[in-house]
């Protein structure tokens, strides 16, 4: 017999439900709804959640904009594989600021990883200029 378990969160919804929530009320720029559920969402574990609470830091949607916690998060969705939070822990790293410093190396390295993973071609594109504005 095979036994599993989902985890569920104490308001009773998974945290891919709650990453849900977060993209509904991202894509109706309500964002501090949006962040508090992507956050929810990031805590459990989510990708989806962790790569959002990284955008709502690094763009300041919902939250005071801190480079520091973007980086936290958007490491944590990249350690599960997202293209996304690769290059977006690139381009941190290539402006610096909020409580990151700039750093050349450490951004050509994120943005080469994200140029492996990604499949979107013109996203391909522009994280291959991204490339080309450091080297």
């Amino acid at each position: 017999m095979v036994i599993f378990s989902t985890f569920v969160s104490a308001n009773n919804y998974t945290p891919q439900e709650e990453a849900d929530l977060g993209w509904k009320f991202w894509q109706e720029k309500k964002w501090k709804e949006s962040a508090k559920w992507d956050l929810k969402a990031a805590e459990h574990g989510n990708m989806y959640g962790q790569k959002r609470t990284g955008l709502h830091f690094q763009r300041g949607l919902g939250v005071q904009k801190d480079y520091i916690e973007a980086v936290h998060w958007h490491r944590l969705a990249a350690k599960q594989g997202d293209w996304y939070s690769m290059m977006n822990l690139g381009i941190i790293y290539k402006t610096g600021g909020y409580g990151v410093q700039k750093d050349l190396k450490k951004a050509l390295a994120w943005l080469l990883k994200s140029k492996k993973v990604c499949k979107d071609k013109q996203e391909l594109k522009n994280i291959k200029t991204l490339i080309k504005s450091i080297e």
